[in-house]
């Protein structure tokens, strides 16, 4: 009996506490899209995002516009609606259609040597590197400087990548290129 009613104790207080837990969420949700906030504050809940923000646009419009949690680990400043985020490889896309508009005017060719519009590049072993590859994370190239501060200088990097030796063979396997692809497939449209 003594132990049933600890239980019982214990999943009050559990409830109690865990629905008066603040995860800082604010902003607002269009009438039909409220199902949204619940599956943006789960991942507060379940400790999948210590802070976030999501933005849905739907016909033109601003149907969902929500940001929660905190900035710091400590939690001690909150994720605002204008805390800049990091957004990494959801770049990618953008820089794709960057090069796919450029290939749609005339401007790149998929299977044309990078070096036809980055002659620099054609070294170390990268001589024969397709736009196509750098595209398909085939270029050999999935390294960047250890350093955050040199990702800041574009110039420098594209030499720091122009003067790489690739991992592989251009064009022979696949591998992530999650640090490079931006500069990779940017100085292309650059040029």
């Amino acid at each position: 009996m003594h132990c049933s009613i600890s239980i019982w104790y214990f999943l009050i207080f559990t409830v109690i506490c865990f629905k008066s837990i603040d995860y800082n969420i604010r902003g607002t949700t269009v009438n039909g899209w409220e199902s949204i906030y619940d599956l943006f504050r789960q991942n507060f809940v379940q400790e999948r995002d210590l802070g976030a923000s999501i933005a849905v646009y739907y016909q033109g419009k601003l149907v969902v516009d929500l940001w929660g949690g905190w900035f710091d680990q400590a939690r001690t400043k909150p994720y605002d609606n204008d805390t800049l985020q990091l957004v990494f490889s959801t770049s990618k896309g953008l820089v794709a259609v960057a090069v796919a508009l450029c290939v749609q005017q005339g401007l790149l060719d998929y299977p044309a040597l990078v070096t036809k519009y980055w002659p620099e590049y054609g070294q170390n072993g990268k001589e024969n590197t397709t736009v196509a590859d750098i595209l398909s994370h085939r270029a050999g190239l999935p390294n960047a400087p250890p350093y955050f501060e040199e990702y800041l200088n574009w110039t420098g990097m594209i030499h720091t990548l122009e003067q790489q030796h690739p991992l592989w063979p251009p064009g022979t396997t696949h591998g992530y290129h999650g640090l490079t692809y931006g500069w990779l497939a940017g100085e292309l449209v650059r040029r």
